[in-house]
């Protein structure tokens, strides 16, 4: 009947929206907007009223035959005849023709639940199919990059375990042995080489590019490292990520938590071997290539990347762990899945009855029965589970092996008696039955935590149900075994049966007889679930619980066929579970356990709540440590070691504590900590760059020189060191900690010596050194020699006075052997536009000799890289950046500040050139001598993108110098940094420009990515982002209307009014941009109401509304480019009109036919 009256009603609505169509006028509002009645107007409202329920009752009818006689089923025809049947008539008749629907009523329901069970698990198995190929391509992705330098690192194992061979047959002096060891050497390095060398694999090698990708797949954020930033901006990677990945697979295909967790564990496990390989190989191609001793530049290149690598494998390998932390932190652990559960045992118990006599002169007779436990122990094998998304955990006993089956007939006991009648000489035949021990123990468990079901419907709320209906399983039995990870050999075979906690007596009546509690049954009954095959979801508790049967334990009741039958037993959990935490320790160590609001536990915790474990170490000796952290069952098996005697050293605080949070089992459980002997420590030796730096005591107590540098008094210990110890200090690396202020204190020994160079690495991590004076008559700067192997970096140097008499002098060094990089010498890229700014002058930098000078090294025989220059050289041979190259200046500048005069020789860039100039420019003023905006003097010919200031006559005094002239006003645009950008063949420093730096000419800075805007002057479209690579380019090419990429797109899309191609390009290959682009284009069309902007990507274009800014241009946001089109849209108010006009006129029908029924009510009751 229901179905009946939706499909009528349904009629009825569609009825309404074709009639009132018709007849509309009779519902137009009179001009004042007064509603008025009358009797013309209830005439015409009840006579469409009454014609309307007329025609559709006809169209129902109809409408129900038909359907009977194409779909063949008998309930549209029955209700077809309800409909039209007499009234008056006999009801029972009517009866029967209902109970005809009801029962055709239910043979669709079955049909229809079958077919929506196909249904779901066809919709579920495609989204599934869909989640789980995602994940699969992003595995293999990722996997590429794994086999990479898993491979190389096995070449490398394998490397050393030739050589040891090779070594044993040298001592041995096996001739055969050593040829073949020496064969496999040279075979796995020159493998191991192959996986990176640019002439064998046709790129670069950057582990930092591959570090990113790996990012893309496995990380929520990129990891970023950036000396000069000590708080890294991390930037999204807007990417799902392996673990999301696989949680999504694992929500629908897994059955419980603890599969789920160990998925994700081993997911994450996957994520992080990639780094720690990536940065393992790393470390040994770095140790290779200075082994077989690379050039300078290489070598820093490598030793910086590997600062790099070091530092975001730790973001990325931090970044994963919180991912995992996050998902896992509340499901049930591996360990937990199978325990033992202590039971609420008893071994026995007695039931005191009276059963029913057979004659009435003895109707009671008392009795007592012994139960006993047969198949029950203190403690039973038990799976322990959690469905995903489910309430409350859950326990199934394991049955088989030495613990046999629990039966039917093993729930209950069944006694008999025989009493001879004296009177009659009958023999009286007595029945007393109770539910078994073994019953009476599957009530609960020892702590309450579980406790046995107690209706067949609460087995739904324990299993996934979304797995359970992928599966396509029709037994619980079988999903556990197939999907839950239950072994078969734990359960009966076949077995359809599943006890409940439920049983009573016949009688249901207690007495007290003889101060004894006599229970007045003859014999018990107890309930079971009959069926766990065919179990749906989503059924109504009321029909799951159909499946409980009863049985009364008699010999005349009881089943022969259930006899010997097994069943299983399942107990439900409390939905919070309560198990004891302990703790254990070794002497001299303290353990705590609270909860998240740092309370203490007190001897107990919530399962799956956090429980936060401090350890505190403080009592122990000097020679002990913390040996391991374990979490432990309380049979002292070990669940989990939270805590390795390495991660302990690394966690532990100043205050010899360690804190963290661990998930609480669901089973009782101690926290383990124990204490063993500390390892030997070995000395610290000094590697091949001189990381290690502490004087050894010899006669007596020597000055300490520190590798961090503070102060001026620091630079001054370091210079001394390198020239009294160069053997120890040559080589070290130093670090500038903070900007130095020398306040005009005399620097008289510059670090490294024209006999004692210095080789090692010097970092000023951004810093400034200033307010320093030098005047002498040797070499003079902050830095006298640095050699081959020396690298000065990342440093400022300003208002700066250096001199010397006879030999070079420069700002950073005197004479580089070695590598100077980014570098700035003088405030250069500080300034503002503001020329005559109070202290200018003071802020750059002094260099005088009578020989020769630069503004950053005097002489310069190896390679001065993103290097700037402001102020004053002078001398017999100036130049603004060297006084003498024979080297290599690339990526660096003079700025228009510089003033640069030279007696003999005067050059913008340096003075006296024989070596290689690229990628330069000069903006300052050079005189005296032969002078030339480039080079006073040049004998080189590679000279390539050199540029100056066309304000200077010529780019050389002396020799022929390629470079180009450019005009100061066309340096301060962008297109001329984009043409010094397009010339960067290396590093992560780029050209940037600022109207407010500089004096708005270019300049060299370490962020690669920066805020920009781009716009193509053709078109006038723009993209703006705030993470746009330096050197990108932005190429903009119009598709014409006749080209296949158009007239495709123009066949989807009829408002196609332009299609472009758009691209962001960098001269090295790097990713152009990150994060999102605003698209801007300046399109307008009167005519045109509304305009969106197509987006192609891939085989799919979409659409988007394109929102009018503030600068009348369209705009859209897009996190990748390529085809893209101008469309005009259709407006969206006209779209609405139909249907929200349909909508109108069924509301007022619906309210004229409400008022119809009511009235028609209205007479029948008055008839």
């Amino acid at each position: 009947m229901r179905h009946g009256k939706a499909l009528k009603i349904f009629t009825l609505v569609f009825a309404a929206m074709w009639t009132l169509s018709a007849m509309s006028p009779v519902f137009a509002e009179p001009e004042n907007n007064e509603l008025t009645g009358g009797p013309v107007t209830d005439y015409i409202v009840t006579k469409i009223a009454d014609e309307s329920i007329e025609i559709i009752d006809g169209w129902v009818v109809s409408g129900l035959y038909y359907a009977a006689d194409k779909t063949g089923v008998n309930f549209f025809s029955t209700m077809g005849d309800l409909l039209t049947f007499p009234s008056g008539k006999d009801t029972s008749q009517i009866l029967k023709l209902c109970q005809e629907m009801k029962d055709e009523l239910d043979a669709l329901q079955q049909e229809m639940d079958a077919i929506s069970d196909k249904l779901d698990r066809l919709v579920i198995s495609l989204e599934n199919q869909i989640n789980e190929n995602i994940w699969y391509n992003n595995r293999r992705e990722y996997s590429s990059l794994l086999n990479k330098y898993e491979s190389a690192y096995t070449d490398y194992t394998n490397y050393l375990d030739a050589s040891k061979k090779y070594t044993k047959a040298l001592e041995d002096g096996d001739a055969e042995t050593m040829e073949s060891e020496k064969h496999a050497l040279n075979g796995y390095l020159i493998n191991f080489k192959e996986n990176f060398d640019p002439a064998k694999t046709g790129d670069p090698i950057s582990f930092k590019s591959d570090l990113r990708k790996m990012a893309m797949y496995a990380c929520r954020h990129y990891p970023s490292y950036d000396r000069s930033k000590p708080d890294p901006v991390l930037e999204p990677t807007s990417s799902i990520t392996l673990l999301d990945n696989a949680k999504r697979v694992t929500d629908q295909t897994v059955a419980f938590e603890h599969q789920q967790c160990d998925v994700l564990f081993q997911q994450m496990n996957d994520c992080i071997r990639p780094f720690i390989y990536m940065s393992m190989v790393n470390r040994i191609w770095v140790d290779y290539n200075i082994s077989v001793d690379v050039d300078t530049d290489t070598k820093d290149k490598l030793m910086t990347e590997r600062e790099t690598v070091i530092n975001e494998t730790v973001q990325a390998i931090n970044d994963i762990s919180s991912q995992g932390k996050a998902y896992t932190d509340r499901l049930m652990r591996s360990y937990d899945a199978e325990i033992d559960l202590p039971l609420g045992y008893e071994s026995s118990s007695v039931e005191h009855m009276k059963g029913k006599g057979l004659w009435p002169s003895i109707y009671h007779r008392p009795h007592d029965i012994v139960r006993s436990a047969y198949w029950t122990k203190p403690e039973m094998p038990a799976y322990q589970m959690k469905a995903l998304g489910g309430y409350s955990p859950f326990v199934l006993l394991k049955e088989g092996n030495e613990f046999g089956y629990l039966t039917h007939d093993g729930l209950f006991k069944l006694d008999q008696e025989y009493v001879h009648h004296a009177s009659g000489g009958k023999v009286d035949h007595f029945e007393y039955s109770t539910v078994s021990q073994d019953f009476l123990n599957l009530e609960h468990s020892a702590d309450y935590n579980y406790t046995g079901i107690s209706q067949a419907s609460s087995l739904k709320y324990l299993l996934n149900t979304p797995a359970y209906r992928l599966s396509g399983q029709t037994s619980i039995v079988d999903y556990l075994v197939n999907y839950g990870g239950i072994k078969a050999e734990h359960l009966p075979q076949g077995v359809d049966y599943a006890v409940i906690n439920k049983w009573d007596s016949a009688a249901n009546h207690t007495s007290i007889e003889g101060g004894v509690r006599v229970t007045g049954s003859w014999c018990c009954t107890y309930y079971y679930i009959d069926g766990l095959t065919g179990y749906r979801l989503d059924d109504s508790d009321s029909k799951i619980n159909k499946r409980v049967k009863s049985m009364v334990a008699s010999e005349e009741h009881f089943k022969e066929n259930l006899r010997g039958i097994s069943l299983l037993s399942f107990m439900i959990g409390n939905p919070s579970p309560r198990f004891s935490a302990r703790t254990k320790s070794s002497k001299g160590i303290s353990v705590q356990l609270s909860d998240k609001n740092g309370n203490s536990l007190n001897g107990y915790s919530i399962a799956s709540q956090p429980v936060t474990l401090t350890v505190d170490c403080s009592g122990i000796g000097e020679n002990e440590r913390v040996e391991s952290v374990e979490l432990i069952n309380s049979k002292g098996k070990v669940l989990d070691t939270l805590l390795t005697a390495d991660a302990f050293e690394y966690f532990k605080k100043k205050d010899n504590t360690v804190s963290f949070t661990f998930t609480a089992p669901y089973q009782n459980y101690s926290v383990r900590a124990t204490t063993g002997k500390k390892p030997e420590e070995t000395a610290p030796v000094m590697n091949g760059r001189g990381s290690i730096v502490k004087m050894d005591v010899q006669s007596g107590p020597k000055e300490i020189v520190p590798t961090d540098i503070y102060t001026f008094e620091d630079l001054k210990r370091v210079a001394r060191a390198v020239a009294e110890e160069p053997e120890t200090y040559a080589h070290a690396n130093f670090t500038v900690m903070n900007d130095i202020d020398a306040d005009g204190e005399e620097w008289v020994l510059p670090i490294g010596t024209a006999v004692n160079a210095y080789n090692g690495t010097f970092n000023g991590k951004g810093h400034s050194i200033s307010g320093m004076k030098a005047d002498g008559n040797g070499l003079q700067g902050l830095f006298g020699r640095v050699g081959p192997q020396g690298v000065v970096k990342n440093l400022r140097i300003f208002d700066t006075d250096i001199r010397s008499g006879t030999a070079y002098a420069g700002a950073v060094a005197a004479i580089n052997e070695g590598r100077i990089e980014y570098c700035q010498a003088g405030a250069g890229h500080l300034l503002t536009d503001n020329a005559d700014a109070p202290d200018l002058d003071d802020m750059n930098i002094h260099i005088e000799s009578g020989t020769a000078a630069g503004g950053v090294a005097g002489k310069n025989s190896g390679v001065i890289i993103n290097t700037s220059s402001a102020g004053r050289v002078s001398a017999q041979t100036a130049g603004g950046l060297a006084g003498e190259n024979s080297g290599e200046i690339r990526n660096s500048f003079g700025t228009v500040i510089a003033n640069i005069e030279g007696r003999l020789y005067t050059g913008g860039i340096a003075g006296n050139n024989e070596g290689t100039m690229r990628n330069v420019y000069f903006g300052g003023h050079a005189s005296g001598g032969a002078d030339g905006a480039i080079a006073g003097r040049n004998i080189s010919e590679t000279l390539d993108a050199c540029y100056y200031d066309n304000s200077m006559d010529d780019a050389s005094g002396e020799g022929n110098a390629t470079a180009q002239s450019v005009p100061v006003s066309e340096m301060k645009t962008d297109t001329f940094k984009d043409q010094l950008n397009s010339r960067v063949t290396e590093g992560a420093y780029y050209w940037h420009r600022d109207d407010k730096i500089n004096l708005g000419l270019p300049y060299i800075s370490q962020n690669t990515y920066s805020s920009r805007i781009l716009e193509d002057p053709a078109t006038g479209i723009s993209l703006t982002g705030e993470q746009i690579h330096a050197a990108a380019v932005l190429t903009i090419t119009p598709i014409e209307s006749s080209s296949p990429d158009y007239m495709s797109l123009l066949e989807k899309n009829s408002g196609l009014l332009g299609l472009y191609d758009i691209s962001l390009t960098t001269p090295t290959g790097d990713v152009p941009f990150e994060g999102t682009l605003d698209l801007a284009s300046p399109f307008t069309d009167k005519e045109t109401d509304k305009i969106g902007i197509l987006h192609q990507s891939s085989e799919n274009s979409e659409i988007y509304t394109a929102k009018m800014g503030s600068d009348g241009r369209y705009h859209i946001v897009t996190n990748h480019l390529s085809l893209f089109g101008i469309v005009s849209m259709p407006s969206g108010l006209c779209a609405l009109l139909p249907a929200a006009l349909l909508t109108a006129l069924a509301a007022a029908f619906t309210v004229v036919y409400l008022i119809r029924r009511k009235k028609l009510d209205k007479q029948r009751k008055s008839l």
